[in-house]
């Protein structure tokens, strides 16, 4: 005879509303008397509740489902420090309320199937045309880039990050200036966009394009043409031995046909790192003939040669607060984290 939930209260002397909140909701047992629980279900050999049979029931499946954005798979946003950075601080709010969590896999036709099929009480999306993908009345929240009013959102506030690099460079003495920002895909060649009106940067990724946005437009109030900046866009991953892929092409091509500029402003961490690795391997030194400011600010970039001017995004804590927006219900809410920039040693006054 199968062991029951009911058992498992009698045999802990509980009641079934607390040996219920053991298994779906621990947060709410006091953890001694969770582990008393436990031990009773542990020698009665229950194993807790069936998961479908409790979304059945009462209508919760326990568990988040967390959308890479576009094409990009799971294995990149693992390798790249923002990736896992934002992993981590779902996994901890996760863990705080007992949540499953599950990285949804594949190509963007494979995370339609799978998605739909997948037992989860809300979605985190990275990209807000993903929505397309979810299943119609499962709760959403948009890290990055969203602009919907109609579901919740979690970001940092992009215009203040802008204010402060620019307003750092142009302090420093900087006026040509060049941005370096992130494919969609991690399949597409690097992509040299010279000074000019008109470029479309469409293959970015959606939070990259609204930083871009607030960028060109404090470059502007700052005196600076943005038709007269250069732009490369990578990807970056892990395809080769030092970890940037094609990020380190991509800084390549921005050396190779910018070698004007003074100062790169960077929106990818991976590709900030694979910035540094190839001025050092042709020589250039930063900061002296080339400041670097970057944003997310990873751990890594406190320990690079030199460590890396950059933003210190809370990327952890929107991964937090995505799941709080999610488990706490209610109307769509949009929250702006601050920005903060940390002086480090890749950014100094223009060389002569």
């Amino acid at each position: 005879m199968a062991v029951r939930l009911s058992d498992v209260a009698l045999a802990a002397g509980v009641s079934k509303a607390t040996a219920s909140n053991v298994f779906n909701a621990p947060h709410k047992v006091r953890p001694d008397l969770r582990e008393h629980v436990l031990q009773a279900a542990r020698k009665l050999g229950y194993d807790g509740p069936d998961p479908r049979a409790r979304v059945l029931s009462g209508g919760k499946a326990n568990a988040i489902a967390v959308v890479p954005p576009g094409e990009v798979s799971l294995r990149v946003l693992f390798h790249v420090p923002y990736g896992r950075d934002l992993l981590g601080g779902i996994a901890e709010a996760c863990g705080e309320i007992g949540a499953g969590m599950y990285l949804v896999p594949g190509t963007v036709a494979q995370k339609r199937a799978n998605i739909r099929k997948a037992l989860v009480d809300g979605v985190i999306l990275s990209d807000e045309s993903d929505r397309a993908l979810v299943v119609e009345g499962v709760p959403v929240v948009v890290v990055d880039g969203g602009i919907d009013r109609d579901v919740h959102r979690v970001g940092m506030d992009e215009m203040q990050a802008a204010e402060l690099v620019v307003r750092h460079l142009r302090l420093l003495g900087h006026r040509r200036v060049a941005l370096y920002t992130v494919l969609r895909s991690g399949q597409c060649p690097p992509v040299f966009h010279p000074p000019g009106p008109d470029r479309k940067l469409t293959a970015s990724l959606p939070g990259d394009m609204v930083r871009l946005e607030a960028i060109v437009r404090m470059l502007t109030q700052a005196g600076i043409d943005p038709d007269g900046v250069p732009i490369v866009e990578s990807a970056g991953d892990s395809s080769d031995e030092q970890g940037f892929g094609g990020a380190q092409e991509g800084a390549a091509l921005l050396l190779d046909r910018a070698p004007e500029v003074t100062a790169v402003i960077v929106l990818g961490d991976t590709q900030a790192l694979a910035l540094l690795a190839e001025a050092k391997a042709r020589g250039i030194a930063i900061p002296r003939d080339l400041s670097v400011v970057a944003f997310d600010n990873p751990a890594e970039f406190a320990r690079c040669d030199p460590p890396l001017t950059t933003i210190d995004q809370p990327v952890a804590e929107k991964g937090r607060v995505a799941v709080r927006l999610l488990t706490e219900g209610g109307p769509p809410r949009h929250v702006l984290l601050p920005a903060k920039l940390v002086l480090r040693g890749s950014t100094a006054p223009p060389r002569g």
